[in-house]
């Protein structure tokens, strides 16, 4: 099989990165909504290249954070991102990564699948997975959504302004959520939501 064929025709978006972040291939799909006729053209670009007037940098942050700990404990997640579709609109896309291996069986970056959800899921709508399966504690919604939102880089302010409640109300929560999860820091419950796989569809 010719892989870059493959990668190139295949639908949705497929993606490959290195360490740093910085683009090795992906198909023509994801190339036209970077705003290039061919792969080619993307090679060696980053995510704050290509879309930082569409994302901002708090965007682009939440992906490369997401990036960086799939790499950094070596694991692969399915997860709700938000990116741009083709008319360069905010669209939300069910992604599934996981690092990409040299033969050594060495992370030399990530590798990455992607398929707009936008008109099929709402942002009220935030679940995880089989909590009765996992040695954890019963979450309410809001600690969950809180969670998430830490689990996709935000700070309080910024958790706080999206789910317009105020910080001190969601820094009550963080605090129920290092309790409920035995951890000490912000850090180490971002740690536990990948460790028990939480964030999945």
């Amino acid at each position: 099989m010719d892989i870059d064929n493959y990668i190139s025709e295949t639908t949705g978006n497929v993606y490959c990165k290195d360490k740093t972040g910085k683009y090795l291939c992906c198909n023509l799909t994801f190339a036209k909504i970077a705003g290039f006729s061919s792969p080619e053209k993307i090679i060696g670009k980053t995510d704050h290249d290509l879309f930082l007037p569409f994302l901002e940098e708090r965007g682009i942050k939440e992906i490369v954070n997401l990036d960086q700990a799939i790499m950094f404990y070596d694991i692969e997640k399915t997860v709700i991102e938000i990116g741009i579709n083709q008319s360069k609109l905010k669209a939300k896309y069910i992604s599934k990564k996981a690092p990409l291996k040299n033969k050594y069986d060495k992370i030399i970056g990530i590798v990455g699948t992607s398929l707009e959800i936008t008109d099929q899921i709402s942002t009220n709508i935030l679940t995880i997975s089989s909590t009765e399966n996992l040695k954890i504690p019963k979450l309410s919604q809001r600690q969950i959504e809180c969670l998430y939102y830490l689990f996709r880089g935000l700070t309080n302010k910024q958790i706080a302004k999206t789910l317009n409640l105020s910080p001190r109300t969601i820094e009550t929560y963080v605090e129920q959520l290092k309790n409920k999860l035995a951890c000490n820091t912000k850090s180490e419950l971002i740690a536990k939501a990948f460790e028990l796989n939480l964030f999945v569809l």
